[in-house]
């Protein structure tokens, strides 16, 4: 059944499996918790950031779209997305040298500076943060 106070058991379950070097089944126990709470961000942001872990960005980026859509005001899930599409757009990254060039994708980084203001309007414990990475990709976008 879907009893809301279990799902915390569910949360913790899952942490309990990364602590013992499992993502696996982390990500086994939390994809049970979103069939039976398919609207709720916790079990989407951590599933998000399994996927982070695990280097799956485009799959993590997915996961926090969802997020955002069933809850527009969850402000984890739109610093998480920034978050993961600014590491999505540094590992994409490459310098080519027949052109001498870096071969990016600046689209990512303005998507991802959206979504750390979108994170500064709604508000939470990662402010600073948030800032920091607005503040690195504006450098980084002004390089180019």
């Amino acid at each position: 059944t879907e009893v809301p106070q279990f799902e915390s058991v569910y949360l913790d379950l899952a942490d309990a499996y990364l602590r013992l070097d499992d993502p696996g089944r982390a990500v086994e126990v939390l994809r049970d918790a979103e069939r039976r709470w398919p609207a709720d961000p916790d079990v989407l942001n951590g599933i998000g950031t399994i996927q982070v872990h695990r280097g799956v960005y485009s799959d993590a980026i997915k996961t926090f779209e969802h997020a955002i859509e069933v809850r527009p005001d969850d402000g984890l899930a739109h610093f998480n997305l920034a978050r993961t599409r600014e590491l999505h757009y540094y590992t994409m990254r490459r310098f080519s040298r027949p052109g001498a060039r870096w071969m990016d994708n600046p689209e990512e980084l303005k998507k991802a500076l959206a979504e750390y203001q979108a994170y500064l309007k709604i508000g939470g414990p990662y402010e600073d943060q948030a800032r920091a990475g607005i503040d690195r990709i504006e450098r980084t976008l002004r390089l180019k």
